[in-house]
């Protein structure tokens, strides 16, 4: 925000200090086009001036300007073009006021636009899209030049997601447009799984630990699931739904169904075996983020951008109640094992603690987690320890019966989007959004391994330089 401040008032004062202004400066005339083209030129005054009163929802005189085919076809009146003619040609006729009513109605074309009609008319009257083609939702689109700006060091795609088989054999990494399969007690790459539409979101084994489940898909297109099987790293199917991408996947306790919450406002419960949806949970007035389903199976939690915790029914779909409390987006959430408790993390930093049933719940313990948004929360396998990452580059553990801040595990190299447990419960492992991804132990938070190492920033060796230097 402070550059794009800077550099609005860097504008402000450069012409306050030229004194000339843009709107002062006429632009270059545009010279004639020596071909009309009817997409570019003829769309463009269609779209601009004509499409509000004449299009094919509302053919005011029977005419539909919005394509080729209904400009030929005319309206009411008959035919509007003919083509080599513009003189007897009644648009020609009505843009320049020869025939009444002129059009368009409460303004008239420009001389340009009425000379670029009677030459597109004159030449014969030819079309260089295909006739049923909509006007203006091409040529409108506007065009992005995207400078060319060369690294300064590696790019790495972001961690964006994290699941460790319930063996502890194998620690699953999302990415982009694919999934990692590692060895954590080596950090030796076993398996690459493609083929995804685009970020991974959220990476979830199944109860019975056979099957991988990454979720994500396009942004404002739809959600996409994978299955693959464990350990062949196999695709099983893919299903898609929603109408925009999907940021968190839950099981069920029986894996036989699951759940999704999507940026599209909806939570949707599916068929595994079918890969179908069975229910759409509507109550959330903005985007959801994270989901939960409780192991007893009676519960599923969402959170999301509207700031709420909504509780649900399983069975019959149905919000049960809803909990009040954080000040900014709800980002993930988890229940302990007994199904009893629900804890919470988003963007208003904090890590809540709330205690749950099926008939309501209640907020027991808020705590100021971190120092910028908290991105995500693991609970270890045992329910001793549970992990919060934030934004402000550092990962805590804490202890889930009081609150208590075991550990901090700070000054990592960029923003921390992902954390999951060995269910070993000795390890856990982080991820950045630099590609960073680190295994610390959990009972004095010391590094055990790198798996992924990020690029060093411009200008780190030289400080790496002066420290040893220092030394």
């Amino acid at each position: 925000m402070r550059t794009i401040l800077g550099l609005l008032t860097a504008g402000v004062l450069a012409t306050a200090v030229l004194g000339v202004s843009s709107a002062q400066k006429k632009p270059a005339a545009q010279p004639f086009p020596k071909t009309i083209s009817f997409e570019k030129h003829i769309g463009w005054i269609v779209v601009h001036k004509c499409n509000q009163c004449h299009n094919s929802k509302d053919k005011q005189g029977g005419l539909s300007l919005d394509s080729y085919a209904g400009l030929i076809k005319g309206g009411k009146s008959g035919k509007v073009i003919v083509p080599g003619k513009p003189e007897e040609s009644r648009l020609y006729q009505m843009v320049t006021g020869k025939t009444l009513p002129r059009m368009p109605i409460g303004g008239v074309l420009s001389d340009r636009h009425i000379k670029i009609i009677a030459k597109w008319i004159k030449d014969g009257a030819k079309a260089d899209i295909g006739p049923n083609v909509v006007l203006g939702q091409k040529n409108d689109k506007p065009v992005v030049n995207v400078p060319n700006i060369p690294l300064q060091v590696p790019a790495l795609p972001q961690v964006s997601a994290l699941a460790w088989s319930s063996d502890s054999k194998i620690l699953a990494v999302g990415l982009y447009k694919e999934v990692k399969l590692y060895d954590p007690a080596t950090g030796t790459e076993l398996k690459t799984l493609t083929g995804h539409a685009d970020k991974i979101h959220s990476l979830t084994f199944s109860p019975d630990g056979k099957v991988l489940a990454a979720a994500g898909g396009p942004p404002a297109v739809g959600g996409e699931i994978k299955f693959w099987s464990i350990p062949e790293g196999e695709e099983i199917k893919s299903v898609t739904g929603h109408k925009d991408y999907i940021f968190t996947f839950a099981w069920s306790p029986d894996g036989k169904q699951f759940a999704t919450a999507s940026y599209d406002k909806l939570v949707k419960i599916w068929d595994y075996e079918k890969g179908e949806p069975i229910k759409d949970l509507k109550d959330h007035a903005d985007s959801v983020y994270a989901l939960a389903w409780s192991s007893n199976g009676a519960l599923i939690a969402s959170g999301g951008a509207d700031r709420a915790i909504k509780i649900w029914d399983p069975k019959t779909g149905k919000r049960l109640y809803t909990l009040n409390g954080h000040g900014d987006t709800v980002l993930a959430v988890i229940f302990n094992k007994d199904s009893n408790t629900l804890y919470s993390v988003g963007a208003d930093k904090t890590f809540r603690t709330w205690t749950v049933n099926n008939s309501s719940g209640k907020q027991v313990r808020s705590v100021n987690a971190h120092g910028g948004t908290a991105t995500s929360l693991a609970l270890a396998p045992n329910g001793n320890m549970l992990a919060t990452v934030s934004e402000d580059r550092s990962m805590k553990l804490w202890n889930p019966a009081n609150g208590g801040n075991l550990k901090t595990i700070g000054d990592q190299s960029d923003a921390l989007l992902s954390v999951t447990f060995n269910p070993n419960n000795e390890e856990v492992a982080v991820g950045g959004f630099d590609g960073a991804l680190h295994i610390y132990k959990t009972s004095d938070g010391v590094l055990v391994r790198t798996v992924i190492t990020p690029p060093k920033k411009p200008g780190a060796e030289k400080k790496d330089e002066a420290a040893a230097a220092k030394k």
